[in-house]
């Protein structure tokens, strides 16, 4: 199997894609993949100083992370470092333009654009996943409201239990529409079994709704971050 790619768009030699004729790349047999769920998705983060976000705007194209013309993959490593290799430091300098700007990638991740990928990759559902500091955020209430309606997209808060107040945040969230919580030790600053989250975790189990944790080894992280994910 061919592992070397010149850059996202050239996966269209792949048997599974093609590009279309909005200049997309799409599944090339929709009706023979999937349908899909995917359960890793983000919308745009707003963080500290940045000011809110147009969660519902759609705009000409998406800006990933991994842009889709002129960083070669290669399948054989982790996107991440993949993409760190030929453009290092370019994620990490998006959330930092994303704790004082509402521009850059970060704008074009909204609900109108993740909804336009799902229908080009036959994707079904998809689990948007929330982050959220102990102070400077409110992404899981603008995920909320920018998701409702919306029945393909599943919200999966972040609740941090160094908030003041949480406990009345995460009912006030569960009524308003979340259907699963995102532990991520990134964001909380503690293990996934701290005293704190495990405090957390016993009063969201009334919920009856699923947690979804963080463990992932992440090459754009810092490494005591790292350390904090393990389980």
């Amino acid at each position: 199997m061919k592992l070397n790619y010149d850059d996202c768009r050239a996966l269209a030699e792949m048997p599974w894609f093609k590009i279309d004729e909005n200049d997309r790349i799409v599944l090339s047999e929709p009706d023979d993949i999937g349908p899909i769920i995917d359960f890793h998705a983000h919308l745009g983060f707003a963080i500290f100083f940045s000011p809110p976000l147009d969660l519902n705007r759609r705009t000409a194209r998406t800006l990933y992370n991994f842009p889709m013309k002129g960083v070669p993959v290669d399948l054989s490593l982790e996107s991440g470092m993949n993409l760190e290799h030929h453009l290092p430091g370019r994620v990490v300098q998006q959330y930092m333009l994303s704790m004082v700007s509402n521009q850059g990638d970060n704008a074009t991740h909204t609900v109108p654009n993740l909804l336009a990928d799902m229908k080009d990759m036959n994707v079904e559902r998809t689990i948007v996943m929330a982050i959220d500091f102990a102070f400077g955020t409110q992404n899981s209430d603008a995920y909320l409201q920018a998701m409702r309606g919306k029945n393909a997209l599943v919200p999966f808060v972040a609740i941090n239990p160094l908030r003041p107040g949480w406990e009345a945040r995460m009912d006030r969230m569960v009524a308003d529409g979340a259907r699963g919580l995102k532990i991520h030790p990134y964001s909380e600053f503690m293990t996934s079994d701290h005293p704190l989250i495990i405090k957390m975790l016993r009063r969201w189990e009334r919920t009856g709704l699923p947690v979804q944790f963080h463990t992932a080894y992440n090459s754009l992280a810092p490494g005591f971050l790292q350390i904090l994910a393990r389980m």
